[in-house]
Protein backbone atom coordinates (compact mmCIF):
# COMPACT_ATOMS: atom_id res chain seq x y z
CA UNK A 1 0.00 0.00 0.00
CA UNK A 2 1.62 3.24 -1.13
CA UNK A 3 -1.09 5.49 0.30
CA UNK A 4 -4.80 5.33 0.94
CA UNK A 5 -5.57 5.95 -2.71
CA UNK A 6 -2.56 4.40 -4.47
CA UNK A 7 -1.85 0.69 -4.23
CA UNK A 8 0.28 -1.91 -5.90
CA UNK A 9 -1.40 -4.83 -7.59
CA UNK A 10 0.35 -7.93 -8.84
CA UNK A 11 -0.95 -10.25 -11.54
CA UNK A 12 0.89 -12.99 -13.41
CA UNK A 13 4.23 -11.81 -12.01
CA UNK A 14 3.68 -8.19 -13.05
CA UNK A 15 3.33 -5.40 -10.52
CA UNK A 16 1.42 -2.20 -11.28
CA UNK A 17 0.65 0.96 -9.34
CA UNK A 18 -3.05 1.75 -9.33
CA UNK A 19 -4.58 5.11 -8.35
CA UNK A 20 -8.12 4.85 -7.08
CA UNK A 21 -10.15 6.89 -9.56
CA UNK A 22 -11.81 10.11 -8.48
CA UNK A 23 -10.61 10.26 -4.88
CA UNK A 24 -7.75 11.75 -2.94
CA UNK A 25 -6.72 10.62 0.52
CA UNK A 26 -4.59 12.52 3.02
CA UNK A 27 -0.91 12.93 2.16
CA UNK A 28 2.13 12.19 4.33
CA UNK A 29 2.05 14.62 7.24
CA UNK A 30 -1.69 15.22 7.06
CA UNK A 31 -4.17 14.16 9.73
CA UNK A 32 -5.93 10.85 8.98
CA UNK A 33 -3.30 9.62 6.52
CA UNK A 34 -2.49 6.62 8.69
CA UNK A 35 -6.17 5.77 9.17
CA UNK A 36 -6.79 5.99 5.42
CA UNK A 37 -3.86 3.69 4.68
CA UNK A 38 -4.89 1.30 7.46
CA UNK A 39 -8.44 0.97 6.12
CA UNK A 40 -7.29 0.47 2.53
CA UNK A 41 -4.75 -2.12 3.72
CA UNK A 42 -7.29 -3.90 5.88
CA UNK A 43 -9.75 -4.12 3.01
CA UNK A 44 -7.39 -4.98 0.15
CA UNK A 45 -4.03 -6.30 1.33
CA UNK A 46 -3.32 -9.84 0.13
CA UNK A 47 -6.81 -10.13 -1.34
CA UNK A 48 -8.10 -10.73 -4.83
CA UNK A 49 -9.21 -7.47 -6.41
CA UNK A 50 -11.07 -6.60 -9.57
CA UNK A 51 -9.48 -3.63 -11.30
CA UNK A 52 -11.47 -1.64 -13.85
CA UNK A 53 -8.95 0.65 -15.59
CA UNK A 54 -10.32 3.99 -16.72
CA UNK A 55 -7.30 6.03 -17.90
CA UNK A 56 -3.61 6.62 -17.31
CA UNK A 57 -2.82 9.77 -15.38
CA UNK A 58 -0.19 12.33 -16.39
CA UNK A 59 2.25 10.40 -14.18
CA UNK A 60 1.64 7.16 -16.09
CA UNK A 61 -0.25 5.56 -13.20
CA UNK A 62 -3.46 3.73 -14.11
CA UNK A 63 -6.56 5.33 -12.61
CA UNK A 64 -9.12 2.66 -11.83
CA UNK A 65 -12.11 1.46 -9.92
CA UNK A 66 -11.06 -1.30 -7.55
CA UNK A 67 -13.42 -3.83 -6.03
CA UNK A 68 -12.10 -6.19 -3.38
CA UNK A 69 -13.24 -9.80 -3.83
CA UNK A 70 -16.46 -10.48 -1.95
CA UNK A 71 -17.41 -6.79 -1.61
CA UNK A 72 -20.21 -5.08 -3.48
CA UNK A 73 -18.65 -1.60 -3.12
CA UNK A 74 -15.55 -0.22 -4.76
CA UNK A 75 -12.60 0.49 -2.46
CA UNK A 76 -12.88 4.07 -3.71
CA UNK A 77 -16.39 4.31 -2.18
CA UNK A 78 -15.42 2.65 1.08
CA UNK A 79 -12.71 5.25 1.75
CA UNK A 80 -15.17 8.08 1.04
CA UNK A 81 -17.90 6.51 3.21
CA UNK A 82 -15.51 6.14 6.14
CA UNK A 83 -14.54 9.80 5.81
CA UNK A 84 -10.97 8.97 4.79
CA UNK A 85 -10.88 10.44 1.28
CA UNK A 86 -12.26 13.35 -0.69
CA UNK A 87 -14.04 13.10 -4.02
CA UNK A 88 -11.58 14.96 -6.20
CA UNK A 89 -13.20 17.91 -7.99
CA UNK A 90 -12.29 18.24 -11.62
CA UNK A 91 -11.17 14.61 -11.80
CA UNK A 92 -14.25 12.69 -10.73
CA UNK A 93 -16.62 13.20 -13.63
CA UNK A 94 -18.07 9.73 -14.22
CA UNK A 95 -21.77 9.16 -13.54
CA UNK A 96 -20.94 7.51 -10.20
CA UNK A 97 -19.27 10.67 -8.88
CA UNK A 98 -22.57 12.34 -7.98
CA UNK A 99 -23.35 9.40 -5.68
CA UNK A 100 -19.84 9.61 -4.24
CA UNK A 101 -20.28 13.32 -3.50
CA UNK A 102 -23.46 12.44 -1.64
CA UNK A 103 -21.55 9.89 0.44
CA UNK A 104 -18.84 12.47 1.15
CA UNK A 105 -21.49 14.96 2.27
CA UNK A 106 -23.03 12.31 4.52
CA UNK A 107 -19.64 11.60 6.13
CA UNK A 108 -19.12 15.37 6.54
CA UNK A 109 -22.58 15.87 8.08
CA UNK A 110 -21.98 13.01 10.52
CA UNK A 111 -18.40 14.13 11.33
CA UNK A 112 -16.95 10.78 10.28
CA UNK A 113 -13.18 10.36 9.86
CA UNK A 114 -11.38 13.46 8.70
CA UNK A 115 -14.67 15.35 8.83
CA UNK A 116 -14.38 15.63 12.64
CA UNK A 117 -12.40 18.72 11.64
CA UNK A 118 -14.94 21.30 10.44
CA UNK A 119 -12.56 22.48 7.71
CA UNK A 120 -10.06 19.74 6.77
CA UNK A 121 -7.54 20.78 4.14
CA UNK A 122 -7.86 18.72 0.95
CA UNK A 123 -4.62 17.00 -0.13
CA UNK A 124 -4.25 19.04 -3.33
CA UNK A 125 -4.40 22.30 -1.33
CA UNK A 126 -2.20 20.93 1.47
CA UNK A 127 0.44 19.95 -1.10
CA UNK A 128 0.45 23.49 -2.54
CA UNK A 129 0.87 24.93 0.97
CA UNK A 130 3.81 22.60 1.64
CA UNK A 131 5.54 23.65 -1.59
CA UNK A 132 5.09 27.32 -0.65
CA UNK A 133 6.54 26.70 2.83
CA UNK A 134 9.57 24.98 1.30
CA UNK A 135 10.13 27.90 -1.08
CA UNK A 136 9.80 30.40 1.76
CA UNK A 137 12.41 28.50 3.83
CA UNK A 138 14.84 28.16 0.94
CA UNK A 139 17.73 30.60 1.08
CA UNK A 140 17.33 33.46 -1.33
CA UNK A 141 20.14 33.90 -3.83
CA UNK A 142 22.29 36.84 -2.88
CA UNK A 143 22.48 39.71 -5.31
CA UNK A 144 25.84 40.15 -6.95
CA UNK A 145 27.76 43.25 -5.85
CA UNK A 146 27.83 45.94 -8.48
Amino acid sequence: MLSGDVLTVSHDGLVARIKLYGIDSPRFGQPFREQSMALASHLALQKMVEVTPLFKGHDGVENALVRVGGSKDYLNVQLISHGLAWVKPGECSAHICAEWRGLENLARTNAIGLWVDPAPVPPWEWQKEQRLKIRERSPKPEKAAE
